[in-house]
């Protein structure tokens, strides 16, 4: 590459992206290396002609081919990224990233033919971004095209807020400066726990770690935060833009599949976190975030909306009082009093079939529950105890059975159930000796079976 002249070193082109966009590349890389990846991004040319303002960064897409030298992203993926930018004009795809996985740190020959393709396709100017991880740690070197010129280098430009002004307007709230130094992990990244996420974030929790292996799709757009431009895209890693989005400095941590895989590094992950925040609509799922609470010895919520969302219910599992488990075998159902809802159309089979069905719902109820879930979840974070009132609270935003009036909270205070088969104590499984080997935790099986309802429950009028 020709060395630059002395009046082009003194004003060296810039591409400027955000932290936010930075980690997504960073993420992509180590996640596909030692593999080839790559993908497009969209920006704006800077009325210097010398400048390249990043936009917005796509990934590969899902039907992206790696290779080890190559790297063919999925062109529908972004062309539906582009169309979604497209409404402003200024905004062009004059841009692309890849990695090099064997470190080169400069454009290779197709990336310089490529760049020159582009010039005449009439590309006033091109920027290029290249990730290469060595010994040293990971890499973004950035190049730009102009018209009639050679391949520059450029100087990568972090465009972030004010961090002493991002939060400025929730200083003076008792108890929010502790929120920074919190760390939550989130299993589900469904329409409720979006809007949590969402939340926590915007009231200073810096350090996330999301756990879903879902994906976005279509009907997904009416609750939650997705847009049209994350369909296809895989749930935790669209959460994890949303919270770069809103505090660059934010730590996040994704891990792409079920909370029953990769179970090391997910009890890494549980060990450090202050609250383990559950929403999916799995009871194997939530028994399973259960058994993780329990085994690291950190306090969890769960939270589940009730039919069409009139109303949802809200678990918070302390470490030494009642676990999710203890809650389940005890809360009220329909055959203990008569027109309740059964709180999370609790199924007790296993596998796929677990899995509740889609509920339909207004987007403004999930929001409501989701903001109620949020705030106990704060609550706990900035206090460090539970609701004085209780550990289950059911939440009415319609006059449906149990509620009789509308936003409604009915609080029920269930105690630790001896004898549980998620939690039980040395002191319970010597009392049960033979039952099953010591310092062995009971089967998924059994602590669903355990926590199944029994003939005497307590009804929800009781609490």
């Amino acid at each position: 590459m020709r060395l630059l002249n002395s009046r082009a070193r003194q004003r060296v082109g810039e591409i400027r992206l955000t932290r936010q966009q930075y980690e997504a590349i960073r993420n992509e890389v180590l996640q596909k290396a030692p593999l080839e990846t790559g993908g497009v991004v969209i920006g704006q040319v800077a009325p210097s002609g010398r400048d390249f303002d990043v936009v917005a960064v796509t990934g590969p897409g899902p039907n992206a081919i790696h290779e080890r030298y190559h790297c063919s992203i999925d062109a529908d993926y972004a062309q539906l990224h582009m169309r979604a930018l497209s409404e402003d004009k200024r905004n062009v795809p004059a841009a692309d990233w890849h990695s090099h996985p064997a470190g080169l740190r400069v454009p290779s020959g197709p990336d310089q033919a490529a760049m020159a393709q582009l010039e005449a396709d009439g590309y006033a100017l091109r920027a290029h971004l290249i990730a290469t991880v060595d010994t040293e740690g990971f890499h973004l070197d950035g190049f730009i095209k102009r018209l009639g010129c050679k391949i520059e280098p450029a100087r990568i430009v972090f465009v972030e807020p004010d961090p002493h002004a991002l939060f400025q307007r929730l200083r003076g709230l008792a108890g929010v400066d502790t929120l920074v130094k919190r760390e939550v992990m989130i299993v589900g990244a469904g329409s409720g726990n979006s809007l949590v996420v969402d939340g926590l974030v915007r009231a200073g929790v810096a350090s996330f770690s999301l756990v879903d292996q879902d994906v976005v799709s279509t009907p997904n757009l009416v609750r939650g935060i997705f847009e049209a431009r994350d369909v296809g895209r895989l749930k935790t890693e669209v959460l994890r833009d949303r919270i770069l989005s809103i505090n660059p400095r934010a730590h996040v941590a994704t891990f792409s599949h079920t909370i029953q895989e990769k179970q090391d590094a997910l009890e890494i992950a549980a060990e450090s976190a202050d609250l383990i925040i559950c929403g999916t609509d799995s009871q194997d799922a939530n028994h399973s975030v259960n058994r993780l609470a329990l085994k690291a010895g950190k306090p969890a919520a769960y939270g589940a909306a009730l039919p069409e969302a009139y109303g949802g219910d809200f678990v918070l599992a302390l470490p030494g009082q009642a676990c999710y488990a203890c809650v389940m075998s005890a809360i009220s159902t329909p055959e203990s009093a008569p027109g309740a809802p059964q709180p999370r159309g609790i199924n007790y089979a296993s596998g796929a079939a677990a899995a509740l069905p889609p509920q339909p719902a207004l987007g403004v109820n999930v929001s409501i529950l989701a903001g109620v879930f949020t705030k106990l979840c704060l609550d706990f974070l900035m206090a460090g105890t539970g609701p004085s009132k209780g550990n289950v609270l059911f939440y009415g935003i319609e006059p449906k059975p149990p509620f009789t009036d509308s936003f409604q909270t009915i609080w029920q205070e269930v105690l630790r159930k001896p004898g549980c088969p998620a939690c039980m104590t040395d002191d319970e499984f010597a009392a049960r000796q033979g039952e099953r080997p010591h310092g062995v935790p009971a089967s998924l099986a059994e602590i669903i079976r355990s926590a199944k309802p029994k003939a005497r429950i307590v009804p929800l009028d009781a609490a």
